[in-house]
């Protein structure tokens, strides 16, 4: 038996599969070295389009549990045996056949969104491979080549939209919900600047765009006389991390621990980034004599009463706006608006109860339980549904009333803040999951029949 052929046969293999870097692989850099299904047994290249399509489905917001088990059934479908580790940051895949030695892939995520449309359109190349309508050539062509996403003309047109909404539906005032929407813009025009040059910049980005709109918001405030929360709350709504807090528990709660871990360092982070910015805003207003106090809404405070059709047109806006930002199907929107509103409506029910666990709790398991149904129906991913849901329900600025806390003075607060943070958090989460409780039961009795 000849020696160096093992040898020689490696060699051929590392030349075929040179590891990509994070950029190659997001910018597709496979292209004319994809094999067909009739390739199967060659590890390298079959694994490089399984991380490819990993890297593009978490960059978009895809959830790290449904991706591994995704990526898992398509490696047994093939009779390959892959192995996926994914986090927010990154991807590891290995794999091997009978005819091949073990094959690793590690990819970086450097740069993420939330782009619902996008992972359903992967989830349905997936598909379709398993379902052999597409060839492994074909299925990575498709994954390098989305359509359009929305132009810069339309988000800043969402943020305009988003920021209105959250004012009007907070406040009732209509000045202000102008001044809210288009100090939102601005934010997201400077923001979508920055990222464009500066790609490591978003905790930055997001301390100092803080600082300029909790100035700003300090000093058009007595010119429309509403307190500075009713002008800033558009952008801190589009700033403050409420939505990856709650998916961090999620991840959380479903095991997936270094997933949910990074995800809330990252949430906690924007938190005290903003946080900082509120409190050294509060001292330069303070210091140029245009104000003494620069409240947050959160919770310190009594709510203002706004009158019921400003409160249900405003969040309608700002639902619609974020579904659109998120990029979900316009086929599925009407649900997707519907599942959000029947969230809020329970929410506003249960406004000034008692009850500050089912508070959260409630909204949250009427848009998880609604999204399931949808799912179900459509045969989707429930995200598509649950995002706009759990919109309103998000701790973020309840959390940023602890900073609030410190700089009047009722530091002895905080704690309090805080435990409602998590406890919010938490309820938000359960109540998804318990959704998913009757879908549980029935799915197995369907495979015990």
């Amino acid at each position: 038996m000849d020696r160096n052929q093992p040898d020689q046969k490696q060699s051929k293999q590392s030349k075929q599969s040179k590891q990509l870097s994070s950029d190659d692989s997001i910018n597709g850099d496979l292209s004319g070295s994809v094999p067909s299904n009739s390739d199967q047994d060659d590890c390298p290249m079959y694994i490089d389009v399984a991380a490819e399509y990993g890297a593009r489905y978490l960059q978009n917001g895809g959830a790290t549990s449904r991706l591994e088990s995704a990526i898992v059934g398509m490696g047994r479908g093939d009779k390959l045996r892959l192995e996926v580790f994914a986090t927010p940051t990154g991807i590891f895949l290995s794999s091997s056949a009978k005819s091949e030695p073990p094959v690793t892939r590690l990819t970086r995520i450097k740069k993420s969104t939330i782009d619902l449309g996008e992972v359903l359109r992967l989830e349905g190349l997936i598909g379709n491979y398993g379902a052999r309508e597409l060839n492994l050539s074909s299925f990575y062509k498709k994954i390098i080549n989305p359509p359009s996403s929305l132009g810069r003309a339309g988000f800043f047109s969402l943020a305009f939209l988003s920021g209105f909404g959250a004012s009007l539906a907070r406040f009732g005032d209509l000045r202000a919900a102008m001044l809210s929407a288009c100090l939102t813009t601005f934010i997201a025009v400077l923001g979508t600047t920055l990222s464009s040059r500066f790609s490591a910049m978003e905790i930055l980005f997001n301390f100092f765009g803080s600082v300029v709109v909790f100035m700003l918001a300090g000093v058009m405030a007595p010119f429309v006389f509403m307190p500075p929360e009713s002008i800033a709350i558009g952008t801190l709504v589009l700033l403050v991390p409420g939505l990856t807090l709650t998916n961090a528990i999620s991840e959380l709660a479903e095991q997936n621990l270094v997933s949910g871990t990074a995800k809330m360092m990252k949430g906690i982070l924007v938190l005290l980034a903003i946080g900082t910015a509120y409190l050294l805003a509060q001292d330069l207003v303070s210091i140029a004599g245009l104000s003494r106090s620069l409240p947050i809404s959160g919770g310190t405070q009594e709510r203002i009463s706004v009158a019921p059709l400003f409160e249900f047109t405003g969040i309608v806006l700002l639902i619609i706006s974020y579904c659109l930002m998120f990029n979900i199907p316009k086929r599925m929107l009407p649900l997707a608006v519907f599942t959000g509103v029947a969230s809020w409506y329970t929410l506003y029910l249960m406004d000034g109860s008692s009850y500050f666990v089912l508070a959260s709790f409630l909204p949250a398991f009427v848009a998880g339980l609604l999204s399931l149904i949808f799912a179900r129906t459509l045969n989707t991913p429930s995200q598509i549904f649950s995002v706009p849901g759990i919109l309103s329900l998000v701790p973020g600025l309840l959390a940023l009333s602890a900073f609030e806390s410190v700089a009047t003075g009722s530091a002895d607060r905080i704690s309090e803040i805080a435990f409602q943070v998590a406890t919010t958090g938490a309820s938000i989460t359960f109540g998804l999951f318990t959704a998913r409780i009757p879908f549980v039961f029935l799915k197995k009795s369907q495979s015990e029949i």
